[in-house]
């Protein structure tokens, strides 16, 4: 019975990846309709972290959600939780037990900004410039980070 349902879990986490390597080449090449909804990211994000609890528990991971009230956004409300649950769920994956992963959403001179911070290791300073290109592929002592 594990391992059925340990190998239904990698069939569910690698559908995943597939589906969202799809929507990256269907709005790269145009076909893809972008949705641009009114989103309130701070009750999206403290959904979410809420939804997530069990896993940072699971690893005895302190995690927090803090927000300053409404933060709205123009976006796609899915694409926008997905944006939310891979930063936590890289912090909570890099956190060793007893660490700590804190999100935040707060507004400042007009713009929303959503803050994942954590106590595990951290990105290298030669990485750190290549973090947001698609499919970079950096390596620490610890750590192969693939964005």
């Amino acid at each position: 019975r594990e391992t059925i349902q340990s190998a239904l879990e990698e069939s569910e986490r690698l559908s995943k990846i597939v589906e969202s390597l799809l929507a990256i080449s269907r709005l790269d090449a145009g076909e893809a309709r972008v949705v641009r909804d009114q989103v309130d990211l701070a009750a999206l994000a403290a959904d979410t972290i809420e939804q997530m609890r069990l896993l940072a528990e699971d690893k005895q991971i302190t995690l927090s959600c803090v927000t300053e009230g409404p933060a709205q956004v123009c976006g796609d409300p899915g694409r926008l939780k997905q944006v939310v649950v891979n930063l936590t769920d890289n912090a909570i994956k890099y956190t060793p037990a007893g660490g700590k992963v804190d999100v935040s959403v707060r507004t400042a001179d007009h713009k929303v900004i959503l803050e994942v911070s954590d106590s595990g290791i951290s990105i290298g300073p030669d990485a750190l410039p290549h973090v947001f290109e698609r499919y970079f592929r950096g390596k620490t002592d610890d750590l192969v980070l693939l964005v």
